[in-house]
């Protein structure tokens, strides 16, 4: 997915102090996806307790990520219920399983974070929470929660995921910070903890959609018409998916040639390039500046290059898509200066998108007789 560059192999390759140092950075990029893979290798690597640093760069980037994925989901669920009171069966199927693969999606950020709070080697939760206070919970707090909670965050994934934010959101704050506290006060701090550990099964909500979603977008958009994918690209567009309206479109392109593209699907794919190009730049510039700032780093140009990759790969793929209009643009060597770099390849970029966008494609195609729709 683009802006997520970091994979856990990645990660692995650098030491504590390192990790930490490029998740900083990333939250400075606004990448919470490669913030939340540094702090994980971090929390993963089982040495000692995370410090309050740690702890709060690694709280922060999931609670960004299950908003944003949270919105998605609200989004998504909105449009489904609009078509379904219109009775428009058909479009409420296609959105259904767009929504079932972002609860995919989501189920297994939050599968993540359980795994990591209980995990013994992460000295999270489970290696810093005192045991008077669960037995304190047990014992004061657990038929209460029952029946004011319980059907607060039962089945629904946003209520799921809100139980785990009030979990990272309470877990902000260090065992050894609150030295002194109280066992009944560690209790209440963790009441959704202990309900995700012994009254809720979160596990089976959230493997629901391990059956039910189909998580490869390519396999969804095979299975439908072309007029469906450009209606699911519009939704994806609406949610701000915009990787996944690139799927979704670059899928019609392959069937019908970008020639033959209407306006509206156009338009839809130039927009989506355009807001990823952006999001990647904006990246790019940042990192520039902080790297003049702080004086490079080999640390940091490893990221750069991650971050290059990128902007590579949009480039290859706006050539390929192009390729049929514009062959004289090929075998194009960039510049290694990283400002230098930015500047050309966006360039190039944003010309393959002005030609998407212009009518020229049009013309052409009403000269050969070709017909849009």
């Amino acid at each position: 997915m683009i802006g997520c560059v970091c994979s856990k192999m990645m990660a692995s390759q650098f030491l504590r102090e390192e990790c930490v140092y490029l998740a900083k950075l990333s939250k400075v990029l606004f990448r919470y996806g490669d913030m939340r893979e540094f702090m994980e290798g971090v929390a993963k690597m089982g040495v000692k307790e995370l410090t309050n640093d740690e702890r709060y760069l690694l709280c922060f980037a999931y609670k960004k990520i299950i908003k944003v994925k949270i919105k998605t989901w609200k989004v998504i669920c909105s449009i489904e219920q609009k078509e379904k009171n219109l009775a428009k069966v058909e479009r409420a199927k296609i959105i259904s399983k767009y929504k079932n693969k972002i609860g995919f999606d989501i189920s297994m950020i939050c599968l993540a974070i359980l795994e990591l709070l209980e995990s013994e080697n992460s000295y999270l939760i489970e290696q810093t929470l005192p045991k008077e206070s669960y037995k304190f919970y047990l014992e004061n707090l657990a038929e209460h929660i029952d029946m004011t909670m319980g059907n607060r965050i039962e089945n629904e994934l946003t209520k799921i995921c809100n139980g785990i934010l009030n979990i990272l959101e309470s877990h902000l704050v260090s065992h050894n910070t609150l030295l002194g506290v109280s066992a009944e006060s560690f209790a209440y701090l963790y009441t959704d903890y202990f309900i995700l550990k012994e009254k809720i099964d979160y596990r089976k909500c959230l493997a629901s959609f391990k059956v039910e979603a189909e998580p490869d977008m390519k396999k969804i958009v095979s299975k439908l018409s072309l007029e469906d994918n450009v209606y699911l690209a519009s939704v994806a567009e609406e949610a701000e998916q915009y990787d996944d309206v690139v799927e979704v479109m670059r899928n019609i392109v392959e069937k019908v040639g970008v020639e033959k593209l209407t306006l509206e699907q156009r338009y839809i794919l130039h927009l989506a390039y355009e807001k990823l190009l952006l999001s990647i730049g904006a990246s790019w510039r940042l990192l520039i500046v902080f790297s003049v700032r702080e004086n490079s780093t080999v640390i940091t140009e490893k990221y750069w290059n991650m971050i290059r990759s990128e902007l590579d790969k949009m480039y290859d793929e706006l050539e390929k898509l192009m390729q049929p209009k514009a062959p004289a643009m090929k075998q194009h060597t960039f510049e290694k200066s990283p400002c230098k770099y930015y500047f050309e390849i966006q360039s190039k970029c944003a010309e393959y998108l002005e030609m998407l966008k212009s009518s020229a494609l049009i013309n052409d195609a009403e000269e050969s007789g070709t017909k849009y729709g």
